[in-house]
C-alpha cells in the first residue's frame, strides 16, 4: 500500500505469557561478562525450526513457480505474491493495488497459471501467501477498463459494488484522510483517493470472503492483508469469520506515532501484524551507525513476538525511505543477518527489481502488459532471496529455534547471543577486530554459516571466545549443530 512517510523511531517490547515463548525473548538481559566460561552443561532443546518467508514482490506466476524448487532447497517456508486479482492498467508498480475486480487475471498471469504455481509451490513443500488488497477499490476519478477487460468507474464495478458500497466518510474535503489522530478518518475516509469499501456491510463482507474462498481453493494458505490498517478490527474479523476455511494471515497494520488511535495492537485477536517498529530500528542501527541502541534492543513498544512479522524492508519501505534496501547494500546485508540471527517475530525478506529511484517505476513488460518472467542473474531483477549470506542465516535461524537471545555492541561490532545454541557477531567496520564477549558455545570448531559449504571455519576456545578477529563489513555465524 502507498503511504505518506512517518518516520518514528521506536524501540522493542518483548512480553509473552508462555515460559517458551518468554525465553526466547531475553533481549533486555545484561550483556554477559567477557571472562565468564564456555557453557558445558547440556544444552535446553529448542523449539521447532522458525519458518522464514520471502515477498517475491512483482514475480509473475510462472517465474514463481519456477524458482519454488529453489527456495524449497534454500530453506525458505513460505512466500508472499503480489495482489493477483484484476487492476487498472498501466505501467507503474502500483496499478496491482488498485483492483477493478477479483477476476484472477492480471499483468502477473492468468488464474491457470497461478493455479499451476500454487500445486507447485505445494509439491515442494513451500506455502503461498496471496496480497490481497480488500479495503478498497481504485483511486481513478475517472473510469475505464481492467486488466482482464472490466468496465469501471470510481465507485461502480458492474455487478461487484455500487455506490451504496463504499464509505463517503464525510469528514474531510474530498473525504480523504488528512489526520491520522481520528480514528473514523483512519478507517472511513479515502487513503489517496481510493474508493474505500464498506467494510461493516454484509454484502461487502460475502463479496470480500468469496474471494478469499476462492483464493484458497486454488491451494492458498493464508494471506497479507493489504491496508488493515484501515479496516476496524471489527470488520475485518468478521470478513475472515466467513471464509470457509481458517486462514493463515499476515496484517499491515503500520505502526504509527505515539497519538495514533489505531495500532497493531488492536489486531492480535486476528492475526500477526508487519512491525514496521523492527525495520525503523535497523535502519537507525546499521544506515545510521547507531550500534549503541544495540545495548537496549528488546525495551521498547512493538509486539509480542508470536503476534509479529519482522522485516527489514518492502516494497513500499524500499521506496520511501523508511528502510534500508537493496540500493544500500553493505547495510542492508548486516540488517539482513541481524534479522534472521536475532529471532523477533517470523521473519520475511524481500526480493524485487532495481528501479533506479524512480519510485512508481513498474516491473520489466514482456509481451503487452504481462510482466517479464523473473530470472535471476538477469537485470533488474535482484533476487535477494539467493544471496549466499541470506541463505546461510536462515540455516542460522532454524537451527537455533527458539532458543534465548542476548544482544551486545562495542563500537562497530554486534552480537547476539543465543542460549549456547549460537552466535552471531557483526562487524560492521572496515577494519578486522576481536570479539571480546564470551559466545555461550562449547570449546570447538564450527562452520561460519553466513558463509555458504562450510568453507569458513571459526574456532572457539577454551574462554568460549572466538579465536580469531572480524573481518571488517563481515558476519560470523555459527551453530551448536554445525560443527566444522
Amino acid at each position: 500500500m502507498r503511504t505518506r512517510p512517518r518516520w518514528i523511531v521506536l524501540v522493542l517490547a518483548l512480553a509473552l505469557s508462555l515460559l517458551a515463548s518468554a525465553c526466547r525473548q531475553d533481549a533486555g538481559q545484561p550483556t554477559p561478562s567477557p571472562t565468564s566460561a564456555a557453557s558445558t552443561t547440556p544444552l535446553s532443546p529448542v523449539g521447532p525450526a522458525m519458518p522464514v518467508g520471502v515477498q517475491m514482490f512483482q514475480w509473475n506466476w510462472r517465474s514463481i513457480a519456477a524458482e519454488c524448487p529453489q527456495l524449497a532447497r534454500d530453506g525458505y517456508s513460505f512466500l508472499q505474491t503480489s495482489p493477483p486479482q484484476e487492476s487498472i492498467a498501466g505501467d507503474p508498480w502500483w496499478i496491482v493495488y488498485q483492483p477493478v475486480s477479483y477476476k484472477l487475471e492480471s499483468t502477473l498471469g492468468t488464474r491457470e497459471e497461478f493455479a499451476a504455481m500454487v500445486k507447485a509451490c505445494q509439491e515442494v513443500g513451500v506455502e503461498v501467501f496471496a496480497d490481497v488488497v480488500i479495503n478498497h477499490m481504485t483511486g481513478q476519478d475517472t473510469g475505464g477498463t481492467g486488466t482482464a477487460g472490466s468496465k469501471f468507474e470510481h465507485y461502480r464495478y458492474p455487478g461487484i459494488y455500487e455506490p451504496a458500497d463504499f464509505h463517503q466518510c464525510g469528514l474531510t474535503e474530498g473525504n480523504e484522510i488528512v489526520d491520522y489522530s481520528n480514528q473514523a478518518q483512519v478507517q472511513t475516509c479515502e487513503l489517496l483517493n481510493l474508493s474505500d469499501l464498506n467494510t461493516s456491510s454484509d454484502k461487502v463482507r460475502r463479496t470480500i470472503a468469496a474471494y478469499l474462498d476462492d483464493l484458497m481453493s486454488l491451494g492458498v494458505v493464508g494471506f497479507r492483508v493489504d491496508a488493515a490498517k484501515h479496516i476496524s478490527a471489527e470488520d475485518l474479523a468478521a470478513i475472515i469469520d466467513l471464509v470457509k476455511v481458517e486462514p493463515k494471515l499476515i496484517l499491515e497494520v503500520i505502526r504509527g506515532a505515539d497519538n495514533e488511535p489505531v495500532q497493531p495492537e488492536q489486531y492480535v485477536n486476528i492475526g500477526p501484524s508487519q512491525e514496521f517498529g523492527i525495520s525503523r530500528e535497523l535502519m537507525n542501527i546499521f544506515g545510521n551507525y547507531s550500534f549503541d541502541s544495540v545495548n537496549t534492543f528488546g525495551i521498547g513498544s512493538w509486539l509480542p513476538s508470536k503476534s509479529a512479522i519482522s522485516f527489514v524492508d518492502n516494497h513500499d519501505t524500499e521506496r520511501n525511505g523508511e528502510s534500508l534496501s537493496i540500493a544500500n547494500p553493505g547495510p542492508y546485508r548486516l540488517a539482513q543477518a541481524f534479522l534472521l540471527g536475532y529471532g523477533y517475530g517470523t521473519p520475511v525478506l524481500y526480493t524485487g527489481y532495481e528501479f533506479n529511484f524512480v519510485t512508481d517505476a513498474g516491473p520489466p513488460r514482456g509481451d503487452g502488459s504481462r510482466v517479464q518472467d523473473a530470472k535471476c542473474g538477469t537485470p533488474p531483477w535482484t533476487c535477494n532471496h539467493r544471496s549466499p549470506a541470506n541463505v546461510g542465516m536462515i540455516q542460522f535461524h532454524k537451527a537455533v529455534g527458539d532458543a534465548p537471545v542476548t544482544t551486545m555492541a562495542e563500537g562497530n561490532l554486534v552480537g547476539i547471543q543465543r542460549g549456547g545454541h549460537g552466535f552471531v557477531a557483526i562487524n560492521a567496520g572496515e577494519g578486522a577486530t576481536a570479539v571480546p564477549w564470551e559466545t555461550g558455545m562449547a570449546p570447538g570448531s564450527y562452520c561460519n554459516l553466513a558463509v555458504p559449504g562450510c568453507t569458513e571455519k571459526v574456532s572457539v576456545g577454551d574462554d568460549g571466545k572466538i579465536t580469531s578477529e572480524v573481518p571488517g563489513d563481515t558476519v560470523v555465524a555459527i551453530a551448536a549443530t554445525h560443527k566444522g
